[in-house]
């Protein structure tokens, strides 16, 4: 990307610079100067305009996953979960883990509170992934129970409702930092 800019620049400054050769270094400096002052104020504005540091990405990301996930596991429990819409929803959080990560492993370099928690979140990102993978075998077992006599399903049924009515009170919000 940066040999691109550099082929701009120089188209830039060396086109005009054909029609006028005095003055290309002239113009090379203020092409560069003019460069320097647009990172700086880019700079400026994302520091003091518009902050969004990768600690607060990180944050939101893993409660919306953190929600999204319990959720689809009271539905699934409860058996209000189709097929159609469970392997969508875990496709998604498949696809949400690899981006968790890939933001993970750029905010180290961003800030040092998560350089020094990388391990940390790394290795949250991975139960997060276990969790998705453990219960994903669990909805397969248990759409293949309901194949079967109704007697095991049954028995099941009060120890599905009890953990599904202890992620009721976590529903539709966003958890908090104290929760996580």
């Amino acid at each position: 990307y940066a040999f691109l800019l550099a082929g701009y620049t120089a188209c830039l400054v060396g086109l005009p610079a054909v029609a006028e050769p005095q003055g290309a270094f002239l113009q090379a400096i203020w092409r560069l100067l003019e460069i320097a002052l647009g990172i700086c104020c880019a700079g400026v504005v994302s520091v003091a305009i518009l902050p969004q540091t990768t600690r607060g990405v990180l944050r939101r990301t893993l409660a919306q996953r953190l929600r999204d996930f319990l959720a689809m596991a009271h539905d699934g429990l409860l058996g209000r979960l189709e097929a159609e819409r469970f392997a969508a929803l875990s496709a998604r959080f498949a696809a949400d883990s690899v981006g968790f990560e890939s933001l993970r492993s750029a905010s180290v370099f961003e800030e040092p509170y998560l350089r020094r928690r990388s391990g940390r979140l790394a290795a949250l990102g991975n139960r997060l992934m276990l969790l998705n993978t453990r219960f994903h075998a669990l909805y397969q077992l248990l759409a293949r129970l309901t194949e079967r006599p109704p007697a095991v399903r049954q028995a099941l049924a009060p120890a599905l409702e009890l953990i599904a009515v202890a992620l009721a009170p976590s529903l539709g919000r966003l958890p908090e930092e104290r929760d996580l």
